[in-house]
């Protein structure tokens, strides 16, 4: 329920048509199937040769009447390069899986941004998502593209190497956590001691692991 209910701009509406990108095995198809279903909205397939061709694509958006679309970094790259304004139709765009570069978010942004440009940031060990940023503008000299403010049910820190929280503006490793982050790595407590750590900061009552990233 972390991603289904009471998650802001990632919250799927009964009437919208979701368009299924991702393969099964990717942890993001849990949103696009799950979340979608739960609250009643279409989920519409996908040929995989239509995905990775922009001008089928732009045709599915607009045939099928499609409000909401995850893509991976890589694939949302291709087609805001060759047709940044075939989002503009949109209710949500969510791009994520990888660094999101500026470039491609500029293109869209001057070409007809859909309602919500999210940047979608997540590790699989805190599945499915962790943080987002709707992007409203991206300064033209913006080396990258700001991963937001943890959704709703997650909590996010930078750390410093001593354990203590950095200030606003320090550098230091992101730790995320929250309902979705995993038990650990199988079969592997060695790694996972080192990955997944005790949250110090929230209330004693709320209290979960975290991940280091």
């Amino acid at each position: 329920t972390r991603l289904a209910r009471d998650t802001g701009d990632l919250r799927i509406l009964a009437e919208d048509r979701v368009l299924a990108t991702t393969n099964l095995t990717f942890d993001i198809s849990c949103y696009e199937m799950f979340v979608t279903l739960l609250n009643g909205a279409c989920l519409v397939p996908i040929r995989n040769e239509d995905l990775l061709d922009t001008k089928a694509l732009e045709t599915v958006l607009r045939d099928q009447r499609i409000s909401v679309m995850w893509l991976s970094t890589g694939l949302f790259h291709q087609h805001a390069h060759t047709a940044p304004g075939m989002f503009a139709g949109l209710r949500c765009l969510i791009a994520g899986g990888d660094t999101v570069g500026p470039r491609a978010v500029r293109a869209v942004l001057r070409h007809g941004r859909p309602q919500l440009l999210l940047n979608g940031y997540g590790p699989t060990e805190n599945s499915s998502l962790s943080t987002t940023h709707d992007v409203k503008e991206l300064a033209a000299q913006a080396e990258n593209v700001p991963i937001g403010v943890p959704v709703a049910g997650s909590t996010a820190y930078v750390v410093r190497e001593d354990g203590t929280v950095a200030d606003p503006g320090e550098t230091g490793e992101l730790w995320v956590g929250g309902d979705g982050v995993a038990l650990g790595y199988l079969k592997d407590p060695e790694k996972t001691a080192e990955h997944f750590v005790d949250d110090a900061w929230t209330p004693q009552q709320v209290r979960t692991r975290l991940y280091r990233t």
